[in-house]
């Protein structure tokens, strides 16, 4: 038989997050009594640890950020053309035959692409929104691909100051242009047009995001 239950984990901002687990138990642990040092020391750790696996479960695999280059020149805000577009982005689960399961999360101002998950084994701290995004979370990958692009202007894998300007062969650095959030947002969309997304479910950030 199983036992279930409801456990809360914590979320970044202070919340918790309710999650539905269950318990694989032997239905000999309830065929006769059992001492408080047997439920202490074998029941309830057994409990425990089976508890531990299924959170555990729901942690993202190692990723990579991925880049693409959109080759066009996209006009800014400001009159001026950028171009072409360097965009680094991580994406976790996966992207339905229709294209419109996708759900893009935008980060804080001085934040990247890696919203998620580890690069590497040995990773100190998982992604900045690791909490939220996995299987069974609130950003169910097991239903939804969820997005991450780092925005233009960065310097963390998009076009930005430290970017080569096509025109000089150098770094744009102070020469880069001024970049708004709509241009910024324009170049998501250019994204998900270059990885095949028809539709988003939802976009979701903190702070600038």
């Amino acid at each position: 038989m199983v036992l279930g239950c409801q456990v809360l984990i914590p979320t970044p901002f202070g919340g918790k997050m309710r999650r539905s687990l269950t318990i694989p138990v032997s239905l000999d642990v309830f065929a006769r009594p059992h001492s408080s040092f047997e439920w202490g020391f074998f029941i309830f750790p057994h409990a425990f640890f089976a508890l531990w696996e299924q959170v555990v479960s729901t942690a993202i695999e190692l990723v990579t950020t991925q880049t693409v280059t959109i080759e066009h020149e996209l006009r800014l805000e400001s009159g001026r053309l950028l171009g072409p577009l360097t965009i680094a982005y991580e994406t976790y689960g996966e992207l339905n035959a229709q294209g419109d399961n996708a759900i893009l999360v935008t980060h804080a101002w001085t934040g990247d692409a890696h919203a998620a998950g580890r690069h590497h084994e040995d990773d100190r701290k998982p992604g900045w929104w690791d909490n939220l995004i996995g299987p069974g979370k609130v950003l169910d990958t097991d239903k939804y691909q969820v997005i991450c692009s780092n925005v233009i202007g960065s310097c963390k894998g998009s076009t930005g100051p430290t970017s080569i300007n096509p025109a000089t062969g150098r770094p744009y650095r102070l020469n880069f242009p001024i970049v708004m959030v709509r241009d910024m947002v324009r170049a998501q969309k250019l994204l998900m047009d270059e990885i095949g997304v028809t539709k988003l479910v939802t976009v979701i950030g903190g702070s600038m995001g």
